[in-house]
């Protein structure tokens, strides 16, 4: 049960923050209230994986273990895309 309430939450912020960033770029980029159904979908999908790891990884969910797991994703992510861009731009 803690992973399928895990899972949803994901879905939920996923989709959320998908309908913002539509929100955002509509109002100061340029109109794409046409994409919204595949941006809100593509959301809820990389919501799903989100809740599902957290889930599977973090056995009593706190503020504290929250906050470890998403530091742990910023570090993969910077190190994943910030190391080739600076060896790339020596």
């Amino acid at each position: 049960m803690r992973i399928l309430r895990s899972i949803f939450t994901g879905i939920v912020a996923g989709a959320i923050s998908a309908y913002s960033f539509a929100l955002i770029h509509g109002a100061l980029i340029s109109d794409i209230w046409f994409s919204l159904p595949i941006l809100l979908l593509a959301g809820a999908i990389c919501g799903l994986c989100l809740g599902w790891t957290y889930g599977l990884l973090i056995e009593t969910p706190s503020i504290h273990t929250w906050l470890q797991f998403n530091a742990l994703y910023l570090e993969c992510l910077f190190s994943s895309e910030l190391c080739p861009c600076w060896y790339m731009s020596r």
